[in-house]
């Protein structure tokens, strides 16, 4: 299972909000709830 993932081509001194979530294929898609919003600023 992939537990991360990399976002390319974020503007410097910018605030970005981020949520995931998880999903399962068994015949047809399956999903989980969505995860709190993460707040992440990139800094140079």
């Amino acid at each position: 299972m992939k537990t991360k993932f990399i976002i390319k081509k974020l503007k410097k001194k910018k605030t970005y909000y981020f949520r995931v979530r998880v999903y399962k294929l068994n015949r047809k898609k399956v999903y989980g709830k969505w995860s709190k919003i993460k707040k992440v600023k990139i800094k140079k």
